[in-house]
């Protein structure tokens, strides 16, 4: 156990990386924040909103809770060479059979629902992205490797480039569909950028793959599908209710705008997950019962140490902090 702990990094880095790492993931929408709620305005914006919570359905679909999943098992099994690369051909695979299923829909259902908006039509066509985004994602192979740093790396430089395409492109109402395009694209990028380091000699090797691998890749994911389906219809449903009952774009761009600065607080908790996960994982595949309950009490000391005070601090500065941030109009 002590060659384990000297060759990994520690929980510590690991968190500090992946918390930075969850972070970035919404870094454009915190630093963008006030100058969008001010050039797109509570309308746009709450077009935006609308339309994103419907792909989201789709990307939780694809998705499919592979990404704990993936950590999990690739955590377990990082020393085995050939365990690892069957995993990982496994769980893409099956990403992409059911990405594309989910892309066939959404494009149907988006031509369908909004062919009466063209306007409405090609920002829902081109959040399909988001989907791509997801079956070419392999962020779960080097969480489960506890690979932060290149996670973070890879992060921060989309996030920069994406960051100035805003600032740049994005100058009135009108141009929403830019603003859609930049982030689809940049979440894109941030998903395919790791895809060449995973083809260098060594790091995977040829694996048998058979349809019955596949199908209970996917089985095994539904432990992990389950709660993730009800965390995101926590997030999305009211933002998908307001835009489709309501039919109210500035009451969806008032509520958007505010879930975005929930959103962060939320994913600097949250961050630590998977952190720990992988290392669990690690923990529990060698038997390491004593181990297994420090970290778990490790893990609970650090969710409070930060959640506690992000609570009663929003709570505290909330009227300041609405009309400072987002400008008039959203108080």
């Amino acid at each position: 156990m002590s060659n384990f702990i000297k060759k990994e990094h520690s929980l510590k880095i690991n968190s500090i990386f992946n918390a930075l790492y969850q972070v970035l993931v919404l870094i454009v929408p915190l630093i963008t924040t006030p100058y969008i709620a001010r050039v797109l305005g509570a309308s746009a914006n709450g077009d935006y909103a609308y339309y994103f919570s419907i792909v989201s359905y789709f990307t939780l679909v694809a998705g499919f809770g592979f990404s704990d999943y993936g950590t999990k098992i690739i955590a377990e099994e990082r020393y085995d060479e050939q365990k690892r690369s069957k995993t990982f051909f496994l769980i893409s695979i099956s990403k992409a059979i059911l990405g594309t299923l989910c892309l066939i829909v959404y494009i149907i259902f988006s031509t369908l629902t909004f062919r009466d908006d063209t306007s409405g039509l090609y920002i829902s066509l081109i959040m399909s992205i988001w989907i791509l985004a997801v079956i070419t994602d392999t962020t779960f192979y080097f969480q489960g490797e506890e690979r932060f740093v290149s996670i973070c790396l890879r992060n921060l430089f989309i996030k920069i480039v994406t960051t100035i395409s805003i600032f740049v492109f994005v100058k009135q109402p009108s141009d929403l569909i830019w603003y859609t395009l930049i982030l689809a694209l940049g979440q894109f990028a941030s998903n395919f950028i790791l895809l060449p380091s995973l083809c260098k000699k060594g790091e995977l090797v040829k694996s048998s793959i058979y349809f019955r691998d596949i199908v209970a890749t996917i089985k095994d994911a539904i432990p992990y599908f389950a709660p993730t389906l009800a965390v995101t219809l926590f997030g999305f449903l009211n933002q998908t209710l307001l835009g489709a009952l309501n039919g109210d774009s500035l009451q969806s761009g008032y509520y958007s705008q505010v879930m975005k600065i929930i959103q962060i607080l939320t994913i600097i908790v949250s961050s630590l997950s998977v952190v720990f996960l992988s290392r669990l994982s690690y923990l529990y595949s060698v038997g390491d019962k004593e181990q297994i309950k420090l970290t778990v009490e490790k893990a609970f000391k650090a969710f409070w140490l930060i959640a506690i005070p992000l609570i009663f601090g929003i709570c505290a500065i909330n009227s300041i902090l609405i009309p400072a941030f987002l400008g008039d109009g959203y108080e």
